[in-house]
């Protein structure tokens, strides 16, 4: 099973650079810069543009193949990591993404709770956040008149 990249996840401007942006400090064309978005992960299309992680493309640039792999798996505390927020100046990550959530019982919405899944939680409480999920499945009608003959 394959897992989505944490690609500026979470999101925070200060992280995102555009493609021009990108490939001046790259030394190379746009084109290249999109084509290490699609193939390397080092950015996501947001609204229909590109937004590229400077840390993940001075990781790519550095050659640090096992820092790539760990800011995609998500690992914002690891000192290989965050070493690249530091030289950049980029905001540490203060709330990592969820490592495990619990989902409530209603079809429209959902509470995630987070009581012990967030790593180094310094109050160790319990949070909850309200998401919207799309069920899959139809919508049934309760109001919906019998099937019968025409």
């Amino acid at each position: 099973m394959s897992r989505t990249p944490a690609i500026l996840l979470p999101y925070d401007p200060a992280e995102a650079i555009d493609i021009p942006e990108a490939a001046l400090r790259a030394g190379r064309c746009a084109r290249t810069v999109r084509n290490w978005c699609a193939d390397h992960q080092i950015g996501r299309r947001i609204a229909g543009r590109w937004a590229v992680s400077a840390v993940a493309l001075d990781m790519l640039l550095a050659s640090d193949d096992a820092g790539l792999q760990a800011y995609l798996a998500g690992e914002r505390s690891a000192d290989r990591v965050l070493s690249y927020y530091r030289r950049r100046s980029i905001p540490l990550p203060s709330d990592p993404p969820l490592t495990h959530a619990g989902i409530s019982g209603s079809s429209d919405f959902a509470v995630a709770t987070s009581g012990l899944s967030r790593p180094n939680d310094p109050q160790g409480s319990s949070s909850a956040h309200a998401i919207r999920v799309h069920s899959a499945l139809p919508r049934q009608n309760t109001f919906a008149r019998p099937a019968g003959p025409a």
